[in-house]
């Protein structure tokens, strides 16, 4: 399931939230190639596309920290 926002600072790029889906996965709709850099914030992981918007996997960073990590479905 996915939310979007706006950001909050006067910035053009904007946020979706991505929950992770029944299968376990986070599912995100755009091409791997558009991933910038990835970044952890607090329990999240969060995807940066190359125009600047940003993709909150929730609860992601949290996972990574398990045996099993998390699973991305670009």
């Amino acid at each position: 399931m996915a939310t979007n926002q706006s950001g909050g600072s006067g910035a053009a790029s904007s946020v979706t939230r991505v929950l992770k889906a029944a299968d376990g996965a986070f599912k995100v709709d755009v091409p791997r190639e558009q991933v910038a850099q990835i970044q952890v914030i607090d329990l999240d992981l969060v995807l940066v596309l190359r125009d600047g918007t940003r993709i909150v996997l929730a609860n992601a960073a949290i996972d990574a920290m398990e045996a099993r990590a998390p699973v991305i479905k670009f």
